[in-house]
């Protein structure tokens, strides 16, 4: 293959002034047909666009593509095949440019000067009638997941899709049933952690394995009972080898990022440049990559990062971009039309409970969004006098009373990078594996697991991983033998969560009621059901003290015996874990907590115990 730089160079002649006719097939980027394959690209301002590759012996004018309306350039080439690499020439005012395709499925690497644009085929790869449905809302239990960390078996690099396929039992076996994955876009270099993406339609191909190793990860997920929601970033592209940057050679002053980006007083996100959302090509992009990861990978949903630069153009304040918030309205509305069953969560951080409204009353449409559980529950984990006002706030706060719409979690990518820990890091920075930080942690798993709305955890938490987020420092799997009963914790909590047993239905539905608050001891109780009764009712009573609490009474929703379903002081959990606490109460005591009937508990520090009646 002759080098990409040679062909640059000598495509300063462009001299050919006939073009061939434009395709008939519809599509963008390069779609392998019988014999050939077409490709079109958007260059509005150019002059001439030609294709080069190596189905060309990488000539800079053999293959010129014709325009067409909208500013799109296609042409039909015979010969041409998928694995073929390829850039487009484009000449804008006597200047010439060589670009990546932006809707490749695959490049070389994402490299300004050397990485190509690969033809790839998308329905070569063997599904083996993959049909997968994600469980209803309230039965979530999502695991959050960077590909690079998650199980890296090469010290000279990353993790990749075939080194994370060897590690989904334990995810099954955790109970959880949908991994959201952070973004797996080609990116610079080879360790990212996929929020500065390059190439928007393609897989990270080097360093992960490609558009194929991602669709065989989403594959062995579904095989295993796993659902797979992708992260995906709108709000910014960028900001390093972005080719789409003055993409067709066309900018001004007003407009430095040319034709994909906003004008200037609106391209600065706080992460890269901004694209511009009033585009209609730029819209169709954004929407046709959507379709692309649900009709081609499988996957079941999408985590939208940072939606409030979307909406605005600095982390929810500075200039409102009305055209972002109808963007994600487009978008949820066709996705819930074309895709029933398919879910969207929004990353906002705004507690903007409108995001989760649907599109019909006004709303952005979203399923769900990230709430803000983890900073109050983090606060009262980590400090000697937590305020079960906030811990409250935390617990019962839902969008639009729907507790299917917030997701909520005690640590995750956000939680623990750029120079942050983990949870037990963060309680005993001496001693992250030690007694108390153990005790603190798994108190904070206990309520995230009983709270109302869809749980999720970082990868490595349900073994207690010391790792910060960081792309080059894998989690510790070492964890888990040192800890195999702290994972079988988690275990026991995501199995009540999902009423695996038939004894928590309460814990899927969406009612809570705080109903015992005691600041002075830091204690809480609260109440969880969904239609009432036994089975279904669910109290959970929690000491975030120090100190043991002997006979403590609380009120109790229904008269007779309550079966303790999950002390966090059990012996099996650790060593020195003592098993202090009740096993069953009898709620035969006076009334108290505005209900009928209260019980007397005993309960280990910073333990939560989860009862319900048979």
């Amino acid at each position: 293959m002759r080098s990409i730089l040679l062909a640059v160079s000598s495509s300063l002649a462009f001299l050919g002034p006939a073009l061939d006719a434009q395709s008939q097939r519809p599509g963008m980027g390069s779609i392998p047909y019988p014999g050939g394959v077409t490709f079109r690209v958007w260059a509005p301002h150019a002059g001439q666009v030609h294709v080069s590759g190596d189905f060309n012996g990488w000539s800079a004018t053999a293959t010129p593509l014709a325009p067409e309306s909208g500013g799109l350039w296609s042409a039909d080439v015979p010969g041409a095949a998928a694995g073929d690499e390829y850039r487009y020439l484009i000449r804008h005012r006597g200047a010439d440019y060589s670009r990546r395709d932006p809707r490749a499925r695959r490049v070389t690497r994402s490299d300004y000067a050397t990485g190509n644009s690969v033809v790839y085929d998308p329905d070569a790869f063997a599904w083996n009638g993959d049909a997968f449905a994600l469980p209803p809302r309230d039965e979530l239990v999502v695991y959050e997941m960077h590909i690079g960390t998650f199980h890296d078996t090469d010290p000279a690099g990353p993790g990749t899709f075939a080194d994370a396929i060897q590690r989904l039992d334990h995810v099954a076996a955790l109970g959880a049933n949908v991994i959201e994955v952070l973004p797996v876009n080609e990116s610079p270099g080879r360790y990212f952690s996929g929020y500065g993406p390059a190439d928007l339609f393609a897989v990270e191909d080097a360093a992960y394995g490609g558009p194929d190793a991602f669709k065989a990860f989403v594959r062995e997920c579904h095989a295993r009972g796993l659902g797979v929601l992708l992260d995906v970033v709108y709000n910014h592209w960028g900001p390093w080898d972005l080719h789409l940057s003055q993409f067709d050679g066309w900018w001004t002053s007003d407009y430095p990022g040319g034709i994909f980006f906003y004008d200037a007083a609106r391209i600065d996100s706080p992460f890269g440049p901004r694209p511009d959302f009033r585009e209609p090509q730029v819209r169709r992009f954004i929407f046709e990559n959507l379709r692309m990861w649900l009709d081609e990978y499988h996957v079941d949903g999408f985590r939208w990062d940072s939606t409030s630069n979307i909406e605005y153009t600095s982390n929810g304040h500075g200039l409102h971009l009305p055209e972002g918030w109808s963007l994600m309205r487009q978008a949820n509305a066709g996705l819930h039309r074309l895709y029933p069953g398919k879910l969207s969560i929004a990353e906002d951080l705004r507690n903007d409970p409108d995001l989760t409204l649907d599109v019909q009353s006004g709303g952005a449409g979203f399923d769900s969004q990230w709430h803000y559980f983890a900073g109050p529950l983090r606060t009262a984990l980590t400090h000697d006098t937590p305020s079960m006002a906030a811990v409250s706030d935390a617990l019962a706060s839902l969008y639009n009373g729907d507790a299917r719409q917030r997701v909520i979690y005690t640590e995750s990518h956000n939680e623990i990078c750029c120079g942050a820990h983990r949870l037990t890091v963060q309680i005993d920075p001496a001693d992250p594996n030690g007694w108390e930080a153990r005790k603190r942690s798994t108190l904070g798993a206990a309520l995230l697991f009983t709270a109302p709305g869809i749980p999720m955890i970082y990868q490595g938490q349900e073994f207690l991983d010391q790792e910060p987020f960081d792309e080059r420092r894998p989690i510790q799997w070492s964890q888990l033998a040192a800890h195999p009963g702290i994972f079988q914790l988690y275990c026991d909590l995501v199995a009540l969560r999902r009423n695996v047993s038939g004894f928590t239905a309460g814990l899927r539905g969406g009612a809570i009621e705080v109903h015992h608050r005691n600041e002075v001891d830091d204690v809480i109780a609260y109440h969880r059901w969904t239609a009432g009764g036994p089975r279904d009712d669910v109290v959970v009573l929690a000491n975030f003290s120090d100190q043991p609490l002997v006979a403590y009474r609380i009120g109790l929703p229904r008269p007779g015996h309550w079966q303790v379903r999950f002390n966090g002081d059990a012996r099996v959990y650790a060593p020195d874990f003592v098993g202090f606490g009740s096993s069953v109460v009898d709620a035969g005591l006076a009334p108290a907590d505005g209900m009928a009937q209260s019980g007397a508990l005993d309960v280990a520090p910073w333990t939560a115990l989860i009862l319900s009646q048979e």
